[in-house]
């Protein structure tokens, strides 16, 4: 259920996606909205497809690709039954559900805004990433992602996290990564800012230097609380 101090009122409701084999209850998640409520707007938690309590699908993760369904559910839960207002409505996600956030994003355009923490972009070069990080060629890439099809089913490659720059609709986005992240390489926000710029987009972008991957949060969580409560109140990011 949405949540405030105050209850629901007229405050923007933020949708908060968890990451990759995580759930709800994570701590980095819970951190942010639990930053997020004491501001005094509203939030919604819940367990993507395959992740913590939600129903298991088929076991596997499809890196937004499938899971976004379930963000642009909830959009029809909070406006259909909860009767929110579609001009309140933004959305946080982190790493893999910020990529899952702009998918949404880029194919619902009742979403207002876009908080993206250390997310990745081309669902292609992620895909490499993750077969070097595990130590494997990256040639192997293709092979995985015709595998992924073939045996379950599963696209890989769209929707792509792009379109949230390509039908952002002149709607406010925000992307942030740490420079130390090894787990999505930062060149990820870099190549949104590249994106943004083609597009038109109203992309506002912040590198902290040294931090890791979901870090951010936790080094300046005072400017990461003002900035993102902000941005969801006014779509603008504030001076510091």
């Amino acid at each position: 259920m949405p949540i405030t101090p105050d209850g629901p009122g007229e405050a923007p409701v933020v949708i908060c996606l968890h990451g990759l084999r995580i759930s709800k209850h994570d701590a980095d998640l819970l951190t942010v909205t639990g930053m997020l409520h004491q501001a005094g707007l509203n939030v919604l938690l819940f367990d993507m497809r395959d992740h913590g309590l939600s129903t298991i699908e088929d076991g596997q993760i499809s890196i937004g690709t499938k899971e976004y369904r379930d963000v642009i559910a909830s959009v029809d839960w909070l406006i259909d039954v909860q009767g929110i207002d579609a001009k309140r409505i933004g959305i946080y996600g982190d790493s893999m559900g910020a990529a899952t956030a702009a998918i949404a994003f880029g194919l619902d355009q009742r979403i207002q805004s876009i908080v993206l923490d250390n997310g990745y972009l081309n669902l292609h070069k992620i895909v490499r990433e993750e077969l070097k990080r595990e130590g494997l060629p990256q040639f192997l890439a293709n092979g995985a992602i015709w595998a992924a099809w073939i045996f379950g089913n599963e696209t890989l490659l769209e929707p792509s996290p792009e379109l949230a720059f390509i039908k952002h609709e002149n709607r406010p986005l925000f992307a942030m990564h740490g420079t130390a992240d090894t787990r999505v390489l930062p060149h990820h926000t870099k190549d949104m800012e590249v994106l943004a710029k083609q597009q038109g987009a109203n992309l506002t972008t912040w590198f902290v230097e040294s931090a890791g991957h979901s870090e951010i949060k936790y080094l300046y969580p005072n400017e990461f609380s003002t900035r993102i409560s902000e941005f969801f109140r006014s779509g603008k990011i504030p001076a510091f």
